[in-house]
């Protein structure tokens, strides 16, 4: 639930920011939820969350290893 939600809020932002502040509290009534309605432990929302910062700055890498400023440093 979190770790897509976030990848989902992060393409958002960077591209229709209108609609990122239109889900951003969907998404955080989305969060309180699935604690609450005990889906998952705050543990599995933290290890989401976790797992997207990791992925989007390794993605971020890997998209920078291949720009001509990456290449010419």
């Amino acid at each position: 639930h979190i770790l897509i939600t976030l990848v989902l809020l992060d393409f958002d932002r960077r591209s229709q920011a209108w609609r990122f502040v239109a889900a951003l509290p969907l998404c955080a009534l989305l969060f309180v939820s699935t604690i609450y309605l005990r889906y998952h432990y705050f543990v599995d929302l933290l290890a989401g969350a976790i797992l997207f910062m990791a992925l989007r700055a390794g993605f971020e890498r890997w998209i920078d290893w291949g720009s001509d400023e990456a290449m010419s440093s």
